[in-house]
C-alpha cells in the first residue's frame, strides 16, 4: 500500500512561491508548479484536493499528483525540469557562433 504524501510548505517556502506566481518571472511550467504546490498546501485552511487543483491551473490529475509528490521527495528542485535523455544536440556552440558570425557579417546582407 502506498504512502500518503501531503505538501506542507513552510512560511519562507511559500513566500517564495507566491512572489514567483505573482511576478510571472520565470518559466511557464515552474509557475504553474509552483501554483500547483501552493493550492496544495495542507498548513492552509483552504487546501483543495487534487481534482480541484487540476481544474484550477489547467493540467490533468496525474499532473498535480507528480508535481506534489516530487515535492514532498526531493524538494524545491521539483520546480525544475529534469534532463531529458534523447538525440545530441546537432548544433554545437561551434556551429552556432559560426552562424551568428554570417547573419550579422555585412556580406549577409548583400
Amino acid at each position: 500500500m502506498s504512502q500518503k504524501l501531503y505538501v506542507r510548505l513552510s512560511q519562507e517556502e511559500r513566500a517564495a512561491l507566491e512572489k514567483m506566481t505573482r511576478s510571472g518571472i520565470g518559466k511557464a511550467r515552474e509557475i504553474t508548479r509552483a501554483r500547483i504546490l501552493l493550492l496544495a498546501d495542507r498548513n492552509q485552511p483552504d487546501w483543495k484536493t487534487q481534482a480541484q487543483i487540476a481544474e484550477a491551473v489547467g493540467v490533468w490529475p496525474v499532473t498535480v499528483s507528480r508535481t506534489c509528490r516530487r515535492f514532498v521527495l526531493e524538494g524545491k528542485s521539483a520546480l525544475r525540469e529534469r534532463p531529458r535523455p534523447g538525440q545530441v544536440p546537432k548544433i554545437t556552440g561551434d556551429v552556432e557562433a559560426n552562424l551568428l558570425l554570417l547573419a550579422c557579417s555585412e556580406t549577409a546582407y548583400r
